[in-house]
């Protein structure tokens, strides 16, 4: 989130201010800091909320608000920004397996989704959101590569 704090002025109950705000990313950012505020949120570092947005896509593959294989997917896209936490591998492994075996078996692909996922949400504490990545395994990017 960052430790920057929205105008006090935007408060959420003003729906013409929310009308306005629709095309202004700035001001879409305020309002939402500025809920997460009225709701009490914790402010989180990007960390936190990569594990959080795991966390998130697990509770949905569970619930069956998307299917497991979207929700591998959409968790290894996150594995990768939190250094591959061994927690995350079962979904690493699942979604690099739909994405590039040539044979798989999907029912049993599904099952193995949704079991990581009840663990991961079983798992998943303060602790570990807490947890700082390895940094021998995480991601470059390209302003380390122009830099150097």
């Amino acid at each position: 989130m960052g430790s920057a704090r929205p105008d006090p002025r935007l408060r959420l109950t003003d729906p013409a201010r929310t009308r306005r705000a629709s095309g202004d990313p700035r001001t879409l950012r305020d309002l939402f800091t500025t809920a997460l505020d009225e709701l009490g949120a914790p402010d989180l570092n990007d960390h936190q909320a990569s594990w959080v947005m795991a966390h998130t896509h697990a509770r949905s593959i569970v619930e069956g608000l998307i299917t497991p294989e979207e929700g591998a997917e959409l968790i290894w896209g996150i594995s990768s920004s939190l250094g591959f936490p061994d927690e995350l591998g079962v979904f690493v492994n699942e979604a690099t397996d739909w994405e590039y075996a040539w044979e798989l078996d999907e029912d049993d692909s599904r099952r193995c989704i949704i079991q990581g996922a009840v663990e991961l949400l079983e798992a998943v504490t303060q602790e570990t959101i807490s947890q700082e990545p390895d940094p021998d395994f995480l991601p470059v990017s390209w302003h380390q590569i122009e830099d150097e």
